[in-house]
């Protein structure tokens, strides 16, 4: 049997993290929600992450800083990015740091779990 994937889910708009969370439990993922990139960091201390979904653009630590930082411990770690200020530089930053994907808000649950399918499949491909 598989194991649930565990999806880490990072914004300051509690709302989207209440969204999140509803639509992937129902898809049979494990989700942790926190509203700042510090708690993210703290989480990976605590807990086994297999996918990080961010926003860009948060107080103190935005997504481009926090996704950095988790690169340098868990490199493999699909990092991807959620805004709702999408343009092709942030998009291209995002991917020149290693962001998996960039999804722009409002995104649908569809866009959402084939983004995260596709972060399944890699994250697995890259520890087999």
């Amino acid at each position: 049997m598989e194991r649930e994937l565990t999806v880490l889910v990072v914004d300051d708009e509690q709302i989207i993290l209440d969204s999140v969370r509803k639509h992937l439990r129902k898809d049979n993922y494990t989700v942790h929600t926190v509203l700042t990139a510090r708690e993210a960091l703290d989480r990976f201390k605590s807990d086994r992450i297999d996918i990080v979904l961010t926003d860009l653009m948060m107080p103190e630590m935005d997504g481009l800083e926090l996704m950095a930082e988790l690169k340098q411990d868990h490199p493999n770690t699909p990092v991807i990015m959620i805004t709702g200020y999408a343009t092709i530089d942030s998009a291209r930053q995002a991917n020149q740091l290693g962001a998996f994907d960039y999804l722009a808000k409002p995104f649908t649950k569809s866009e959402l779990l084939a983004v995260l399918k596709r972060a399944a499949v890699n994250k697995i491909s890259v520890h087999d």
